[in-house]
């Protein structure tokens, strides 16, 4: 159980994170738009993380059916799956952080869009207790 609140916490902070941001940002306690001018800078920026948002989330969805992954997990299973079950979180969670930063410093739409994307793909992954146990008896 200890493992499924670190699971959690994981899941949780960086969703608070990125609220935090909003909330910074749109109450005007961090200045938005710092780059706003630099078109190039955005363009590489958009591209970036373009790329990285759709070859994150399919990767994250899919993580534990890969070869290697589940060779790693079936050898040493209670050490292993905490560790990729965490990876699978970040896999998502850093992408939308930077991802709602970006929107704030470029005010480009197109990263506030992959930001929600990333979201509603954490639901996909939610560490829920059942989740945890099915993914235990998986091997």
């Amino acid at each position: 159980m200890n493992h499924l609140r670190r699971l959690k916490l994981t899941f949780w902070a960086p969703i608070a994170i990125c609220g935090a941001m909003v909330a910074c940002f749109e109450s005007g306690a961090l200045i938005e738009g710092g780059y706003i001018g630099d078109k190039q800078l955005e363009y590489y920026c958009a591209l970036v993380m373009e790329l990285v948002t759709i070859v994150l989330i399919p990767l994250a969805l899919r993580l534990f059916r890969l070869k290697w992954v589940d060779k790693a997990i079936r050898k040493n299973p209670s050490k292993q799956l905490p560790v990729w079950r965490s990876i699978r979180l970040c896999l998502l969670a850093v992408p939308m952080m930077v991802n709602v930063f970006m929107y704030y410093q470029f005010v480009h739409p197109s990263f506030g869009y992959m930001a929600i994307i990333g979201l509603l793909t954490m639901a996909f992954i939610y560490p829920s207790a059942a989740r945890c146990q099915a993914e235990e008896n998986m091997e």
